[in-house]
């Protein structure tokens, strides 16, 4: 897998509670540690991936799913 392929450039979607659908939680979802960015509520962010924990997470999380993935976000200083 290409570092290069969750390269995105920073696009900020904000979207209303109406657009949001309820889910079933996971008993456990993978953490995504979150760097140099503000994440608000009810927003949609293109993010980038570099490190490989990071690209296989979101890779086995979101993309190579049939149902929508969940991801946990984790703000870091």
């Amino acid at each position: 897998m290409e570092d290069d392929l969750f390269d995105f450039e920073s696009d900020i979607l904000l979207t209303t509670s109406s657009d949001v659908e309820p889910v079933e939680l996971p008993s456990r979802i993978g953490i995504l540690p979150f760097r140099n960015k503000v994440l608000l509520p009810g927003a949609v962010i293109q993010i980038q991936c570099t490190f490989s924990n990071s690209i296989k997470l979101v890779a086995e999380e979101l993309w190579q799913r049939e149902e929508k993935g969940l991801i946990g976000i984790l703000p870091v200083i």
